[in-house]
């Protein structure tokens, strides 16, 4: 049975509690914290596509050769490669729409992020990279999924072996009877004959990791009275209950769950 102090301190805490989540400052988070899953699944579905890519991937030259001669593994392994790469190209461009959803609700009005546009223009306009995951989404999404070819070479050294590995699309497939944007077509020509589909979604990874960290810090910039309001309730919540001293940040509830045997009966 607690003691008045205790029940004292469970209170507050949850005076402390019910304060914050009433707050304008908890309400932001919660918005930003939403706004982040686009993120987390755009770079969850990056991370099944590398593991797909790489998941016949060995330094072993005797096993590559055994690969090339044993092909059972191919289709299964294109299979995957096949639906990491769409949940990839769709997830991209989910996050581009909530960024710009984003930025359009909580920042464009009052100009709060000046330099928004520049950054989307460097990072998503300006590079062909952009463009053409864009239209392979498209080409994903309204034409076919496209043939994926993997390919390896083996160069043999003094020390072993060099194992050159690549996933790529044939160029001549994708620009037949497909509307690809003028920057896109000419990045595919010029790839000709194959598309290193993995070095093109690896370079467009890191620009849109780079203009999302950017963006996070200006929010974070943006809405820093919300994240020191934060702080100081962690603070006093840490103080109350070291065992669980943080602010709720989502809409997300964890409940412990405790067996009973009250209403149990034998047989």
């Amino acid at each position: 049975m607690p003691d008045n102090a205790q029940l004292a301190q469970l209170f507050e805490r949850q005076d402390v509690l019910d304060a914050w989540l009433a707050s304008d400052a908890c309400k932001t988070i919660k918005r930003l914290k939403t706004f982040e899953l686009s993120r987390k699944v755009f770079e969850g579905n990056y991370g099944e596509w590398e593991r797909a890519i790489v998941s016949r991937h060995t330094d072993d030259p005797k096993q590559i050769l055994m690969d090339g001669r044993d092909r059972t593994w191919v289709e299964d392994y294109l299979v995957e490669v096949t639906r990491t790469f769409h949940n990839l190209a769709a997830s991209a461009f989910t996050l581009v729409d909530h960024s710009r959803k984003f930025h359009a609700e909580l920042y464009a009005t009052d100009n709060l992020i000046p330099d928004y546009q520049q950054h989307v223009d460097d990072t998503f306009v300006n590079p062909a990279e952009p463009h053409v995951v864009k239209c392979l989404r498209n080409y994903v999404q309204h034409k076919s999924l496209p043939l994926v070819n993997a390919s390896f070479g083996l160069q043999f050294s003094p020390t072993g072996g060099i194992i050159n590995w690549s996933v790529e699309l044939n160029t001549a497939r994708l620009l037949e009877d497909f509307d690809w944007t003028a920057q896109a077509r000419s990045f595919v020509e010029q790839s000709a004959p194959k598309l290193d589909l993995a070095a093109l979604l690896r370079t467009y990874r890191d620009l849109v990791v780079n203009f999302q960290d950017w963006f996070a810090s200006e929010q974070h910039r943006v809405h820093k009275g919300a994240f020191d309001q934060r702080d100081v309730v962690n603070q006093r919540l840490q103080e109350l209950n070291p065992a669980n001293g943080h602010a709720p940040e989502t809409d997300v509830e964890v409940a412990s769950a405790t067996n009973s045997t009250e209403d149990q009966g034998s047989e």
